[in-house]
């Protein structure tokens, strides 16, 4: 005799005595629910895929069943955003990310505090302008500096392009700030949301403040976010408080009473770029490179940098044209920690993990982060009298 359907009780109990429940029999697809998936928004952009779909979808026979004909049609895939900007309007939010003196993906503040947000796209832009100049005392830059510069711009379009974005490198002939404030008045999408890095010098600072003015001259829907990063101690909340007159006064006070947050995960995946208007004046990487032909090569980046560091922590000889230096010296990392190239927070880390508290070594990298940190709380605190 057929047994009995399985109530819910008698199927949590353990080995069925009864008949399984029947399976729903779902209707075959009908032809304009066909014609439906045919259609070419199911291939996000891709016209390839809306190809294929019209080809396989025609070459079955007339006679076949309706399931079959939809078998025959390919998968719906997310669009490939690597590295092609998405042809998608960014319906949520836009972050635009100023890069500065953080060349680097690593244990970037300004970064996690835009993808925290969650937005749709994703601008990383580097402002280029016509004569490359220093960010402390905004001269122009020396040929080897150039050459640093280029390099890890190069790296960081290269890292940024592995992760589905690549870099935006704006021309500006006048001030920065401008192609910025316009950059986020005409980029698509809903809200804009700019974060950088707060600069320390009078240099950075006074730019930040002019791109304060031009947004707030031009309200609409650019909002500003600064973050505090490129330092090992977190900023404190009364910055009088801090002794920046004395380094030995200031390690004393920040060893009490500094607080050093662990280094930010870098992401693995990046939101996509959006489709630029063309009337933005991008500069291609080549192009750029092109316009410095003359200058020195030079090996730099965020790759780079973590290889000098992972020496310097072993003990090796850091080789720079060929040539052996001394072995271990931190003073090689201060290109790569300037650029941004390295995080101190995260050199901090892995000086900690993997050297004993008896290493001269350690001794050494701990005092020029200090050191470091030192002038970047006087710059922040006096401004212009530093610069």
């Amino acid at each position: 005799p057929a047994r009995p359907p399985c109530t819910t009780a008698q199927r949590a109990r353990g080995p069925r005595r009864c008949a399984a429940a029947p399976r729903p029999s779902w209707p075959a697809p009908s032809s304009s629910m066909l014609a439906f998936l045919a259609r070419p928004t199911l291939a996000l952009g891709n016209s390839s895929l809306t190809a294929a779909a019209t080809a396989r979808t025609a070459a079955a026979p007339p006679d076949a069943a309706p399931h079959t004909r939809l078998a025959r049609l390919p998968p719906v895939i997310a669009p490939d955003f690597f590295p092609v900007p998405s042809p998608f309007p960014c319906a949520r939010q836009t972050a635009i990310l100023w890069l500065r003196s953080d060349l680097r993906l690593h244990d970037h503040q300004a970064l996690s505090a835009l993808l925290a947000r969650r937005p749709s796209c994703l601008v990383p832009v580097l402002v280029v302008p016509r004569v490359l100049r220093d960010p402390v005392d905004g001269r122009p830059l020396t040929k080897q500096a150039t050459a640093f510069f280029l390099a890890a711009a190069r790296a960081l379009d290269a890292a940024l392009r592995r992760r589905g974005s690549r870099l935006v490198l704006l021309a500006a002939d006048a001030e920065e700030e401008d192609a910025l404030q316009h950059l986020a008045q005409v980029v698509p999408g809903g809200d804009t949301l700019l974060s950088y890095t707060r600069g320390v010098t009078s240099v950075e600072r006074a730019a930040e403040q002019r791109l304060d003015a031009r947004v707030a001259a031009h309200p609409g829907r650019s909002q500003i976010l600064p973050v505090w990063g490129n330092a090992l101690y977190d900023l404190p909340e009364n910055l009088d408080q801090v002794p920046t007159s004395d380094c030995d006064a200031f390690a004393a006070y920040m060893r009490r009473h500094g607080h050093i947050e662990g280094p930010v995960p870098e992401p693995d995946d990046l939101p996509p770029l959006p489709s630029l208007p063309d009337d933005l004046p991008v500069v291609e990487m080549s192009q750029l490179e092109k316009r410095y032909a003359g200058i020195p090569t030079a090996t730099a980046g965020e790759d780079v940098a973590r290889d000098l560091t992972d020496n310097f922590l072993r003990g090796l000889p850091l080789v720079e044209a060929g040539r052996a230096a001394v072995p271990g010296p931190f003073a090689k990392l201060n290109g790569s920690l300037s650029w941004g190239c390295l995080s101190p927070r995260w050199v901090y880390d892995q000086i900690v993990s993997q050297l004993p508290t008896t290493s001269l070594r350690r001794h050494c990298a701990e005092y020029e982060l200090l050191l470091r940190d030192f002038f970047r709380f006087s710059a922040l605190r006096y401004g212009n009298h530093v610069a």
